[in-house]
């Protein structure tokens, strides 16, 4: 009986352990987005930075390079975004 139980145990333990690294592998791992990061994400944060007419554009490539770094610093005073940030204002 105690042997059941301590297999009963060891099993529910070892699904806890997977069903946390499932949850912990699909964090969101894309934010914040700074220089370097890539996606499509990315690509709306530039068209939104595009659509603040601040009195040029850059290309919607999908790449945070040197010009969205620019860009966004220009229009939000950040050099990266979280994604709280892009939820509100993207």
């Amino acid at each position: 009986m105690i042997k059941k139980i301590s297999i009963i145990s060891f099993v529910l333990i070892a699904i806890s352990i997977a069903v946390f690294l499932i949850i912990r592998s699909e964090k969101d791992t894309v934010f914040p987005l700074k220089k370097g990061s890539r996606g499509s994400e990315v690509s709306e944060l530039q068209k939104w930075l595009n659509s603040q007419n601040v009195g040029y554009s850059i290309a919607v490539d999908g790449i945070f390079g040197e010009q969205t770094e620019k860009l966004l610093y220009t229009v939000t005073g950040e050099k990266n975004m979280s994604k709280k940030t892009f939820k509100k204002t993207v």
